[in-house]
């Protein structure tokens, strides 16, 4: 008969209790890499949209210095090659049955300014921002001799 008792105590983790811990570990690190691909993938996505936003910003203000006179129907475009951007600025007037007009409020001098930027973003999706603002041109007065 054998002595268990002559038996050395075995030191060390077995075979089985590595292989679980490190399956938890491969689980955490790829939740962390899967955390980081997203964090990276927003942080491009808003970086993207705040050069577009600058750079439909000044083409507004451009814009409306290269054009001082208000005429409706007026519509510039502005083709960027290096990243694929289509700005352009219009001067709309407001429709009759706008929501405005609902209001009451009178809208014979009231124009629509508005310019917008469309690209495509870097993970293949199309973005568009605008830029809007309500424009008033004050009537000529009329000088009318006696």
């Amino acid at each position: 008969m054998m002595n268990f008792k002559s038996l050395k105590p075995k030191r060390g983790f077995s075979f089985i209790e590595v292989l679980i811990s490190l399956t938890i570990v491969g689980i955490m690190v790829g939740s962390l890499l899967g955390l980081n691909g997203a964090i990276f993938r927003t942080t491009y996505s808003a970086h993207d949209t705040i050069d577009k936003v600058v750079l439909l910003k000044n083409f507004f203000w451009q814009s409306r210095q290269d054009n001082k006179e208000i005429k409706a129907g007026k519509k510039i475009e502005k083709q960027v090659e290096e990243n694929k951007t289509k700005l352009s600025y219009s001067i709309e007037k407001i429709k009759d049955n706008s929501v405005i007009n609902k209001q009451k409020v009178n809208t014979k001098n009231l124009f629509l300014e508005k310019s917008e930027v469309e690209w495509s973003g870097g993970f293949g999706t199309k973005r568009k921002e605008g830029l809007f603002t309500f424009v008033f041109k004050q009537e000529e007065q009329k000088n009318e001799k006696a």
